[in-house]
């Protein structure tokens, strides 16, 4: 399966994960995938993509948080004892605009 078209965020590990190679990254097409969300993707080749599942969601309808607008990566994810270090942006609409943060998550991929 190719990427759609309209992807954005897309960050490769540095080296394969089991048997294939892993990407992180934000569909931004809002009639397919939720918009904002941060999806794991597994390709055996580099060309066809598969077994895509989201990590990282925004909170729909809850205005509040911040993760409420969007979430997009941040650099390529760090491999640790501990798992793989994650550096992403989280995004909320205030009355002044959008603001970012920059948040962390380890995971086990």
């Amino acid at each position: 399966m190719y990427f759609a078209i309209f992807n954005r965020n897309n960050l490769l590990f540095t080296r394969k994960i089991g048997d294939g190679y892993a990407m992180l990254s934000r569909p931004s097409d809002t009639e397919h995938t939720p918009f904002g969300d941060i999806f794991y993707r597994e390709s055996p080749d580099l060309i066809f993509w598969g077994k895509h599942r989201n990590v990282i969601s925004t909170i729909g309808g809850e205005e509040s948080a911040w993760q409420s607008q969007k979430n997009g990566s941040g650099p390529i994810p760090i491999e640790t004892d501990e798992g793989w270090l994650l550096i992403d942006h989280e995004v909320i609409n205030t009355c002044n605009g959008f603001v970012y943060r920059i948040v962390c998550a380890l995971g086990i991929y």
